[in-house]
């Protein structure tokens, strides 16, 4: 493949209202042959900006379709795409240079497995983007569509799944740039954390009123030792504390609902 040879996948993002970040999403991406953005009803400047970009030379197809859920939304997408070998993203997130000649030089060479997980570096607010030196985050993000796609039980942290060996593309990184308000993280994990509850009691899943109090230990034990958002100073202390307080409100409202349908 030539320097100036798109690559030859797909990339998919699901979006709405995401004008802050969706320009620096798919720039990033320019290099792809298939460039799919799936939105569900935006209603600021998004539309606008796709449009910019699209005349700008980016292969982007675009579709509108009304919000299905987070697994729904993005298999759709997925189905839409022309390349087998397909890389899916946020609109909140981009890739870097070192991550798009790793993906360009494997497609190059031929993928010897049938997914890949990429690392996120995740924003952190009053810090940036954390530390390199982190747990980084680890998901399937690129692969064979042949082999597999979303679970659609999964109403919330949708993932892939699919059949075959799997490996870890260890070159760049995916940029998550998560750049909310305390007002606006606040209403995301209230959001997150009842979709959370939702599906656990759409599968018959017990709560367990001891886990209010564990769970959020865990959590932030988890993100601020485990994964060193230590190095991360006071912003990976806020961090970690917010992981715990998501722990809590999912485990809180799990108890809550169960006793809500006892009464």
């Amino acid at each position: 493949m030539s320097a100036t040879s798109p690559i030859p996948a797909s990339v998919f993002v699901i979006c709405r209202d995401a004008e802050e970040t969706i320009a620096l999403c798919l720039r990033s991406v320019a290099d792809f042959d298939d460039i799919v953005v799936v939105d569900s009803g935006s209603t600021d400047r998004t539309l606008e900006v796709l449009k910019e970009l699209e005349s700008g030379g980016l292969p982007i197809r675009l579709f509108h379709r009304d919000w299905p859920g987070y697994a729904a939304q993005k298999q759709f997408a997925l189905e839409q795409c022309r390349h087998d070998w397909c890389l899916s993203l946020d609109a909140d997130e981009e890739i870097d240079e070192p991550m798009r000649k790793a993906i360009a030089d494997l497609m190059a060479s031929g993928p010897a497995q049938k997914g890949y997980d990429l690392l996120r570096r995740e924003w952190i607010a009053g810090y940036g983007h954390a530390h390199r030196w982190v747990a980084h985050t680890r998901m399937l993000r690129f692969f064979d569509r042949r082999a597999g796609g979303f679970d659609l039980s999964q109403s919330v942290h949708e993932s892939v799944s699919v059949s075959g060996p799997t490996g870890v593309l260890k070159q760049g990184f995916i940029l998550h740039n998560a750049w909310m308000t305390p007002e606006q993280h606040a209403q995301k994990q209230i959001a997150y954390s009842s979709l959370k509850v939702q599906q656990r009691l759409e599968r018959g899943k017990k709560a367990l009123p001891i886990k209010m109090a564990f769970s959020p230990l865990e959590y932030f034990f988890r993100s601020y030792v485990l994964r060193r958002y230590f190095l991360c100073g006071w912003g990976g202390l806020a961090a970690s504390l917010l992981d715990g307080s998501y722990a809590f409100q999912t485990e809180w409202k799990h108890w809550l609902a169960e006793r809500e349908v006892a009464i």
